[in-house]
């Protein structure tokens, strides 16, 4: 993905000087670098700010239609900056994401679920005056790769929030959401990073169990595809690209690979299934030493984790 900062944004001076900290600084492989942006995201939590951006842009911004003429510009969900790092947008009433993608589907107030952030994030509430966010705690250990039944989540505490201050989602111990129940349109700054992790849960609110994990990218599902093609064509000439994705990761696309591997070159499969036995995944670990032990019995027959025999 190429960087681009939205063509009505850009003649700010001030976003222009946080999108420059921002790349200098946002990495998703190190996301705790990312909080060392708390002071530039401060900085531009000034009304004056937006209301000259909402100025010298309002032409550009009332070309879209979903912005009625500009009238709605307020309540409309509208991404400032993209790259392959980061992330500044603003999100609305019409798209009530918190801490997700607008194209990231998935839980939302009212639902009765409740979603993990795919990556850390500081928000800021722009419109109205303030609101009440619910906050729930993730269980100590919390690994979004790894499937666990018996976490549960526990709502922490509700607060109520004035606008033009920041707000932080640390990820990988907290869920965020404006709470259920109140009217009105409202508005949402969010600077994130990309998401670090392959998937994210969701989790009833009712009694804190998971009830399904949600993909945060498209890219993994490309893969799987792209795996399942070159077994069934027999591309043995793309065997060293599919062994590097043996460190891919998205636990589903390791094991993939591995099952890739052996349609390929059963002589590979002993080595790839070897190096998986140690997986970080509970699931990839455990079907790759059973995979393995069949193999050496002669039997070579690997399935997808969490298949029975």
């Amino acid at each position: 993905m190429k960087n681009h900062f939205s063509y009505a944004f850009r003649d700010s001076e001030a976003l222009s000087h946080f999108i420059k900290c921002a790349t200098k600084h946002c990495d998703r492989r190190r996301p705790e670098e990312f909080w060392e942006m708390r002071n530039e995201f401060d900085g531009i939590l000034r009304k004056e700010i937006w209301q000259d951006v909402y100025a010298k842009c309002i032409g550009h911004i009332a070309e879209h239609p979903a912005c009625d003429g500009g009238m709605n510009w307020h309540v409309t969900g509208l991404s400032i900056y993209e790259s392959d790092e980061f992330s500044l947008a603003l999100r609305s009433s019409n798209n009530n994401q918190v801490g997700a993608r607008a194209d990231d589907g998935g839980a939302g107030p009212g639902t009765g679920l409740v979603s993990t952030h795919p990556a850390p994030a500081m928000l800021s509430l722009m419109y109205p005056s303030q609101k009440t966010f619910s906050f729930y705690r993730l269980p100590p250990g919390f690994d979004p790769d790894v499937y666990d039944p018996d976490h549960r989540i526990t709502h922490h505490r509700d607060e109520c929030i004035p606008s033009w201050r920041r707000i932080e989602v640390h990820s990988s111990r907290e869920i965020l959401e404006i709470a259920p129940g109140q009217e009105g349109r409202w508005n949402l700054l969010e600077f994130s990073l990309k998401p670090v992790s392959a998937q994210r849960w969701e989790f009833q609110k009712s009694n804190g169990t998971p009830s399904a994990a949600i993909l945060t990218t498209n890219r993994s599902a490309t893969l799987l595809s792209m795996l399942n093609e070159i077994a069934r064509g027999n591309h043995r000439e793309a065997l060293s690209e599919v062994a590097g994705l043996l460190d891919h990761p998205d636990f589903n696309v390791r094991w993939s690979a591995a099952r890739c591997i052996g349609k390929l070159d059963p002589g590979a499969l002993r080595t790839a299934l070897q190096k998986l036995s140690s997986d970080p995944h509970p699931w990839v670990s455990s079907m790759a030493a059973s995979a393995l032990e069949t193999l050496l019995n002669g039997q070579p027959h690997i399935q997808h984790p969490g298949t029975s025999a």
